[in-house]
């Protein structure tokens, strides 16, 4: 039997709500409706009575809603109607209301009767459309900025590169007692230069999601030694002693990214390290390996640990000047959030700084780890132009193969000015034609993209078949995506990112001849 309304003042009291009310029995078949349903739907009460609960979705929910009905009925109680979905009522009109629907169960003699609070949210849609819209406008902003820089890194780092090259020869060339220190500021300001741009870039690449994350297992021997190798002349130049103390462990990582992150923590060291010693320490704990960078620098103060990793934060240091823009350890702490690294920092001013980079250990392990010691002497080691250049008696011949005119020559008398005889090229048929007429190299220094399709690598291959050598190799790149060198037959080469420090260009050069 019909389940009958009559209490007045409980109709009046449904019809005084704020939202529009409406009483539903078992079967769904419409009690009542309050005037708030005109206001909200464009029906008149009078005409909903008797008609099923159904008539108000919409038409694609209409042949579902009886099963959630009797779901319902199961288990009647006081809830949200379909919690974290966006349910919409059909006006009159045949337009959709978005709404929200809080549903009470009502026992009585004859039944259950369904209580109904349907409330517009129409605004509070609008608005969140709105927010995601202007979430996801300034999110492409970002992107399309930092896709951007990222594109056109290449044609930022070359004149950096030229200019790098420049100033350096300049002060290899001139010896006038008054032209020595601006020549030394000039060289200053292209290299902060040259360091803001990577940072810029590398911070760009990461946030316009350009950096490819290749996890893998690794030994973390192969992916310290190398910076070990880099970094020990550049500490040997400030008269501190390098340290590595690592356990031999094999890692779940990306090599590429977590070389760049430690380097990044090295390169912070030793700007901050004037006496003492430099280590880098690898320690099985758990399922992860500890790496620790650990100076004997100045040391930070308790107060700035919390804000290191900020972009462009920068530790006070009473009596000193600032250095650097702040990127460098926020660069760290995106590498280590695409890495899945956990980082921290301890420090005491006066004492020094450790900094600690968590990574997981490969799911299988090998043998027990044994320790692989390493370490420098401190004898001071004099600056590249303070150095003797080779003789011409031992002179050694480079091919050069650069397509940037700029660049090749000023790396061109760099080269010249270390001792070096150069052949110098613009691209793969100029470089054979060289060597067809004046014989072949002990190096190819190469940029890594030449003329159209072809790469370093290509001049590379062809010069090693023509004169059946495994002669060694520098690529010079300004591309900041991940480059992967052939395995195969690209034994003793090197790729070197630019803007290449001139002084680092030469060791890097020196270390590969004497190969």
């Amino acid at each position: 039997a019909q389940v009958k309304i009559t209490d007045l003042q409980f109709r009046e009291a449904m019809n005084l709500a704020p939202d529009a009310m409406l009483l539903a029995d078992e079967t769904g078949q419409i009690l009542f409706a309050s005037r708030q349903v005109e206001t909200l739907l464009g029906y008149r009460p009078a005409d909903l009575l008797g008609q099923s609960i159904d008539f108000l979705l919409p038409d694609n929910l209409r042949s579902s809603h009886a099963a959630h009905r009797a779901d319902y009925a199961v288990d009647p109680r006081t809830r949200s109607m379909g919690s974290g979905l966006e349910l919409h009522a059909r006006h009159q009109s045949g337009n959709n209301v978005p709404v929200e629907i809080s549903l009470s169960p009502i026992p009585t003699a004859e039944g259950m009767v369904t209580c109904a609070a349907v409330r517009d949210i129409s605004e509070r849609s609008e608005a969140a459309r709105l927010l995601v819209a202007a979430r996801d406008a300034a999110g492409k902003a970002l992107q399309s900025n930092s896709r951007f820089l990222a594109a056109a890194s290449h044609d930022l780092r070359q004149p950096l590169q030229t200019m790098a090259l420049l100033a350096h020869n300049l002060k290899r060339l001139v010896h006038e007692p008054a032209a020595k220190a601006p020549l030394d500021s000039l060289v200053n300001a292209v290299h902060s230069a040259s360091q803001l741009l990577i940072k810029l870039l590398d911070i760009s690449r990461l946030e316009a999601g350009g950096t490819v994350i290749d996890l893998g297992d690794h030994s973390i021997r192969t992916v310290l030694q190398p910076l070990y190798d880099d970094f020990r002349p550049m500490i040997a130049e400030k008269g501190l002693a390098l340290r590595m103390d690592v356990e031999d462990a094999r890692i779940h990582t990306d090599p590429t990214l977590l070389d760049q992150l430690i380097r990044n923590l090295m390169s912070n060291a030793v700007k901050f390290t004037a006496q003492g010693a430099i280590a880098l320490r690898g320690v099985v704990s758990g399922q992860q390996l500890v790496v620790d960078v650990i100076d004997s620098g100045i040391g930070i103060n308790a107060n700035d640990l919390p804000n290191i990793f900020d972009d462009f934060y920068q530790v006070t240091r009473s009596g000193l000047d600032r250095e650097g823009y702040g990127l460098g350890l926020g660069i760290v702490r995106r590498l280590a959030n695409a890495l899945g690294a956990e980082l921290g920092v301890q420090s005491t001013v006066g004492i020094g700084t450790t900094f600690t980079v968590k990574v997981p250990l490969a799911s299988a392990q090998g043998s027990p780890a044994t320790n692989n010691v390493l370490e420098t002497a401190t004898e001071r080691a004099p600056p590249i132009d303070e150095q003797p250049t080779a003789s011409a008696a031992t002179a050694l011949r480079v091919l050069l193969v650069d397509d940037d005119a700029a660049v090749r020559d000023a790396t061109n008398l760099l080269l010249e000015l270390e001792g070096y005889t150069v052949l110098s090229a613009t691209g793969l048929d100029d470089a054979l034609k060289q060597c067809a007429t004046s014989g072949g190299p002990d190096l190819v220094l190469s940029d890594y993209h030449l003329e159209k399709d072809v790469t370093g690598v290509h001049v590379l291959q062809q010069i090693r078949r023509l004169y059946g050598q495994e002669i060694p190799a520098i690529f010079v790149t300004g591309d900041t995506s991940q480059i992967e060198l052939p395995r195969n037959d690209m034994t003793l080469t090197q790729l070197l990112r630019k803007p290449v420090e001139p002084d680092t260009l030469v060791r890097t050069i020196r270390a590969t001849m004497a190969k």
